[in-house]
């Protein structure tokens, strides 16, 4: 009898404990969070509209190359690419060769197409990219005012 009355009172002190830990001061609340895929870039024009003058023949055959002409900032929490190429509305018969060129990388030889001009980005880095142009007309080209337009897209890859 003995044992079932102290057990009794085991089972009561165990209820009274348990009600009150569920203490009515304290709440408790679920909550979600959703991240989206983030790509970012941020194309920071350090000359507003490059101009390249060809005035003798050694340009127009070599070509010129500019200094900075852009700043390009990504960030992005997936691996990402920044593709380019010439929009072939706005190209104006031009016929030359146009190259973008991205820090110390090899020059990207830009067509109507879009194609890989930083195509080894990393999620979690904020990177920061300097670009220049090199235009190579050709003597091919006949004297004129022609103008290009470069179209950057960035992507997840």
């Amino acid at each position: 009898m003995i044992k079932k009355i102290l057990l009794s009172a085991i089972l009561v002190v165990s209820a009274v404990q348990m009600s009150v830990g569920q203490d009515s001061n304290g709440a408790n609340q679920n909550v979600t969070i959703k991240i989206e895929s983030i790509a970012s870039m941020d194309f920071e024009k350090l000359v507003d509209i490059p101009n390249f003058v060809f005035d003798n023949a050694d340009d127009l055959e070599g070509g010129l190359t500019s200094v900075n002409i852009a700043t390009v900032q990504v960030r992005a929490n997936k691996d990402w690419k920044i593709t380019a190429g010439i929009n072939r509305e706005i190209i104006n018969n031009y016929t030359g060769v146009f190259k973008v060129l991205v820090d110390d990388r090899p020059a990207v030889t830009l067509t109507g197409d879009p194609i890989d001009l930083i195509g080894d980005g990393v999620k979690g880095t904020s990177d920061l990219f300097n670009l220049r142009y090199e235009v190579i007309p050709g003597l091919e080209m006949e004297e004129g005012d022609y103008e290009v337009q470069i179209i950057y897209n960035l992507t997840n890859r």
